[in-house]
């Protein structure tokens, strides 16, 4: 399994318990707070996690050598 199958398995998993314990918290109408929290913190991570992607690919790797190279530089 290559390791991109292997962390979207895992991510997958992590998702699928954090769901699945959220569900059971609003079934017993016990933990609303604790369940949105988790929810908001994943919905946090996944944003941070694409605004890097959409960095990366848009070339933001470059832009940042050349403003180092330009500061560097005298």
């Amino acid at each position: 399994m290559t390791a991109i199958r292997m962390w979207s398995a895992r991510l997958r998993h992590q998702v699928e318990a954090v769901v699945v314990r959220g569900v059971g918290m609003l079934a017993a109408q016990d933990g609303q707070a604790e369940w949105i929290q988790q929810v908001m913190v994943i919905g946090i991570v996944v944003l941070i996690a694409a605004a890097i992607f959409l960095f990366w690919k848009g070339g933001g790797l470059n832009w940042v050598n050349n403003t180092l190279t330009g500061i560097t530089q005298y």
